[in-house]
């Protein structure tokens, strides 16, 4: 089986200053912070994960765990235990965007496999020789639309969609 191997990506800037933009609007399931910052710093990272995600930093000479625990503002705060870490250097002010990734049939192999099995299902419906009934046969009956749309239409609209699923 081949492995997955996904490439990291360095972003020049200021820790403290990611855009909520792009990939940060996704969350990340892990941030960990080298340096250590201060008590009001804390909230702009913990606003970065996902639900579910963790952050680990050094904040005012402790080392902190946080959780976040759903989609809204819950999280769970612990101190690990006491540390002393060299400060972030919070100059220059210098903005980050980290771009989100689109989805395209070569990265299809790092979303969850309940995206991966909704795409195969879409991409299938699409290449469909079915034909559908026109709509003033039968009004009152629903009818699968996406079976009418060309493969490419298809792909053009998973690459705007987010590779997180609902249930992870």
């Amino acid at each position: 089986m081949e492995e997955d191997t996904v490439k990291p990506a360095i972003f020049h800037g200021n820790g403290l200053d990611i855009l909520h933009q792009g990939e940060s609007c996704i969350g990340y399931d892990r941030i960990y912070v080298g340096a250590e910052i201060e008590a009001s710093d804390l909230q702009k990272l913990k606003n970065l994960l996902a639900p579910g995600g963790i952050l680990v930093a050094p904040v005012d000479d402790n080392l902190t765990k946080v959780v976040r625990m759903n989609s809204l503002s819950e999280f769970r705060t612990q101190t690990i235990s006491g540390v002393h870490f060299a400060p972030l250097l919070k100059n220059p002010r210098k903005s980050v965007l980290i771009p989100a990734k689109k989805w395209s049939p070569s990265r299809h192999h790092l979303y969850p496999c309940t995206f991966q099995r909704s795409t195969k299902a879409l991409l299938l419906c699409s290449s469909s020789p079915y034909v559908q009934p026109p709509l003033l046969e039968i009004p009152n009956e629903r009818i699968n639309i996406s079976a009418i749309l060309p493969k490419d239409v298809w792909v053009h609209i998973l690459s705007f969609t987010n590779r997180k699923c609902k249930s992870c």
